[in-house]
């Protein structure tokens, strides 16, 4: 049954990004949903648009990673 609900998410998805088109949540959302529908190029794109609206840390600023393992 969620199956066939996809391309109706997909829909309302796209229906938001014409809404709110800064909006991060919408992008990453749109790549799991093509991931979960084997579309990896269009996932890529979803994620990388996420991207270019709000950078991560990790990806701008390679200082920002904090170690998993810190001395005491």
């Amino acid at each position: 049954m969620a199956a066939a609900r996809w391309a109706e998410a997909e829909a309302y998805l796209r229906n938001a990004t014409a809404c709110a088109p800064r909006l991060t949540t919408v992008y990453e959302s749109l790549g799991e949903l093509y991931l979960q529908l084997g579309k990896p190029q269009e996932a890529a794109d979803a994620f990388r648009r996420a991207e270019e609206i709000e950078p991560t840390h990790t990806l701008t600023d390679p200082g920002a990673v904090i170690p998993v393992l810190q001395p005491r």
